[in-house]
């Protein structure tokens, strides 16, 4: 079923700024560097992006191996959108897109970092994989302003499945908000779909 681009749904953050704060702390709470707005080098071919517009990701993310379930080493970039419709979803892509093949990347404002590297997996966020029973405040409120054109109806698993598979084309997964503090993605190791978790250290051990 497909929602109109006018349809309002809900979310606990007033601004996409405030969501990745909000992100970039819990991140660094599970042990992991984050650096906000890096810059990347891309080909124009990877991505629309207007002229003299500098291509930008959200979230670049540096995950120790003590930090994730897979042990291991992890670079991820994340995309962060506060609505959930499909423009957004379609300009996250193109923006990982552009991500994953980009050349080198900068710190916004700092010497280049991560030269010469790939992030492993590109990764979008969006209100719809948050931990709704963490936020009822937020919850209650949306309710009390929701007029006849707002709705509070979270999307199907069938849609957020489909909004997955198109991500995996281009080397990205949705991430999710798990209860403890957690998060998850699915990922392609070798031959298996694997779910990963980012987490404090104390989950893995």
């Amino acid at each position: 079923m497909k929602h109109p681009k006018s349809t309002k749904r809900w979310t606990p953050f007033e601004t996409e700024k405030d969501f990745q704060s909000w992100l970039e702390t819990r991140l660094k709470d599970c042990g992991c560097v984050v650096t906000r707005e890096p810059t990347f080098m891309a080909s124009t071919a990877t991505m629309g992006t207007p002229h003299g517009k500098k291509p930008r990701l959200d979230l670049h993310v540096v995950v120790p191996p003590q930090s994730n379930s897979l042990g291991k080493h992890l670079e991820l970039v994340i995309e962060v959108k506060n609505k959930d419709n499909y423009g957004d979803l379609r300009d996250a892509r193109n923006q990982i897109k552009g991500a994953m093949c980009g050349f080198d990347w900068y710190g916004r404002g700092k010497q280049p970092f991560c030269i010469g590297s790939r992030p492993w997996r590109g990764l979008v966020i969006t209100p719809g994989q948050l931990d709704r029973s963490q936020f009822q405040e937020s919850i209650s409120d949306w309710e009390k302003i929701q007029d006849a054109y707002t709705t509070t109806n979270p999307w199907s698993t069938d849609l957020w499945r489909y909004v997955e598979r198109d991500l995996w084309t281009v080397g990205a997964a949705l991430l999710w908000q798990l209860g403890n503090g957690s998060f998850l993605f699915t990922a392609h190791v070798g031959t298996d779909l694997r779910e990963v978790i980012i987490g404090p250290q104390t989950t893995f051990k």
